[in-house]
């Protein structure tokens, strides 16, 4: 008269082959890796597809599952989030092949999320009946939550919607707030929506703007966050100065984002404790007008260097980090160990002032530490399309390519940059059953 409920989630996830399931063990698979953009009976997405899989296998074995299903950007929980189009359909998805419980994990830990009440409403709704019609249930909300700003932030919802869609990159449960899937552009609209929404309640009682500021700080952290990242230019290529009109205040936002903030108290921005703790610092120090004063480099005709210091690089210490070098240009390099092949490295060609149609070289200087007998890719380097989610370059530099145990700089490729491309690079292929290719790798600067 126990139910036994196993977890079948990422490396168990699929069914088994011999083993049979007694009638009280009940197997909870979990959707970590879906794309939460399309719904997942629908499309070519590889991760959707083998979800696809897995529940049919299942569903065979028994007649009675649990899924764990996710609704919200744990990376950045205020990160805008339109997941709400897959939401009906999953779920009658998940009744088709035998789910009997399902556990929706929202945002739960924060009330400034993108939309977490209307998610927690469809679904507490179509967790009864599936079949319930979306656009009652929306109007029911929108209304009742936002009164006369109903319309406003309605229009917000619906081009948020549409436009990731149009993007056709897939959306993941560890989306960035700095993701270029959804544009300055849209964002600034999103923000002017916004203030016309509180326009539009400010005689009316104060839940509706506090409502209002709710849903509208997922705007505000996203374009907060972009003016972070961006920064002062890391290299300099352009003839004109920046446009002001296109610059952002971000001491302007980051009160706006504490004044909501104190006011709704209970706040989280990212699952992990350490980005809540960076990010919540961050917004703390341009409150506080401690942003600097922003000195342009030189312009560069031809060429600028970008030293390590400058590099995004990965500051997991079981990955690697920084070390003195006396070979490297200015005596310090960042030392990746051999046993990954993540990236180490990624900095975005935002920072990186061009004009229109100019066209850069990429290479990286780098030394190897081979690992004795080891043959394959010692380095793996490209320039990456982060709105499309696909490489515009890549290269392998193989061992035998390695002429020692010095620095060679290495070209990457050619790049028209776009504000969404980075570089990236990592350490040779690790194979789990032959090791690694290469002991370290040690990575010096960028050439632009």
């Amino acid at each position: 008269d126990v139910i036994i409920e196993t977890l079948a989630y990422q490396y168990t996830r699929k069914p088994p082959k011999k083993t049979r399931l007694r009638h009280n063990v009940v197997p909870c698979l979990c959707t970590i890796e879906c794309d939460f953009l399309r719904p997942i009976a629908e499309g070519p997405d590889s991760a959707n597809a083998a979800f696809r899989k897995d529940i049919e296998g299942w569903s065979r074995l028994t007649d009675q599952l649990y899924v764990w299903d996710y609704a919200t950007a744990f990376r950045n929980f205020p990160c805008p989030f339109p997941n709400v189009g897959v939401l009906q359909k999953n779920l009658q998805f998940f009744r088709g092949h035998g789910v009997r419980d399902i556990f929706e994990q929202g945002a739960h830990e924060t009330a400034l999320a993108s939309f977490p009440e209307l998610e927690a409403w469809l679904m507490a709704k179509w967790m009864w009946n599936a079949d319930r019609p979306m656009k009652p249930l929306l109007d029911e909300f929108f209304d009742g939550f936002y009164g006369k700003a109903a319309p406003f932030v309605r229009t917000y919802f619906e081009e948020l919607h549409r436009g990731r869609l149009a993007c056709g990159t897939r959306l993941g449960i560890w989306e960035r707030v700095t993701s270029h899937a959804l544009s300055d552009e849209f964002l600034g609209r999103a923000d002017g929506l916004f203030r016309q929404a509180l326009e539009a309640v400010r005689t009316e009682p104060p839940v509706y703007a506090r409502n209002v500021r709710g849903t509208a700080f997922s705007v505000a952290y996203a374009r907060f966050m972009r003016t972070q990242r961006q920064g002062v230019p890391l290299a300099w290529f352009r003839k004109e100065p920046p446009r002001k009109d296109r610059q952002t205040d971000p001491v302007a936002l980051a009160r706006s984002l504490q004044s909501v903030m104190g006011e709704v108290k209970r706040v989280r921005l990212a699952e992990l404790s350490r980005y809540d703790e960076e990010e919540r610092a961050l917004i703390a120090k341009a409150a506080a007008g401690k942003t600097g004063e922003i000195r342009f480099p030189a312009p560069s005709a031809e060429s600028a260097v970008i030293e390590e210091k400058d590099l995004g690089f990965c500051n997991d210490a079981a990955l690697g980090g920084f070390v003195d070098d006396p070979q490297a240009s200015n005596g310090r390099a960042y030392r990746a160990f051999g046993n990954h092949s993540k990236w180490c490295n990624v900095f975005f060609f935002q920072r990186i002032a061009t004009d229109p149609g100019q066209r850069l070289q990429v290479r990286v200087r780098c030394r190897v530490k081979r690992r004795a007998g080891a043959r394959g890719a010692a380095i793996c380097a490209g320039l990456y399309d982060d709105r499309a989610a696909r490489n515009v370059r890549s290269r392998e530099i193989r061992t035998s390519e390695i002429p020692g145990d010095g620095y060679e700089w290495y070209d990457v490729g050619t790049i028209e940059p776009r504000d969404y491309h980075l570089f990236w690079i990592s350490p040779g292929r690790f194979d789990a059953a032959k090791g690694p290719t290469v002991d370290e790798l040690f990575i010096d600067c960028v050439e632009l």
